[in-house]
């Protein structure tokens, strides 16, 4: 799930019947979040954002920007063609 380019790893507590999350792709702040549905846990993602991102602006601090990974792949082409 992203929001933001804030992106949260989802799992789900059979026990407590309760869909939670964390934004995995920042290093110093925590963001978690939880909700009983799918629409909820979707809610949650994104409130919890935006009161991440306010609460950065009260205390005059820089939000921590995610990271965005991206993979690059190079591929050499001739060694997949066939033989002419």
């Amino acid at each position: 799930m992203i929001y933001k380019n804030y992106e949260a790893q989802i799992s789900y507590s059979e026990d407590d019947e309760i869909f939670f999350g964390r934004v995995v792709n920042i290093e110093r702040d925590m963001i978690a979040f939880d909700g009983i549905s799918v629409e909820e846990l979707k809610q949650s993602f994104h409130s919890a954002i935006e009161e991440y991102l306010q609460d950065c602006k009260k205390a005059g601090k820089k939000p921590e920007k995610p990271i965005m990974q991206k993979v690059a792949a190079q591929f050499d082409y001739a060694n997949f063609l066939p033989a002419m």
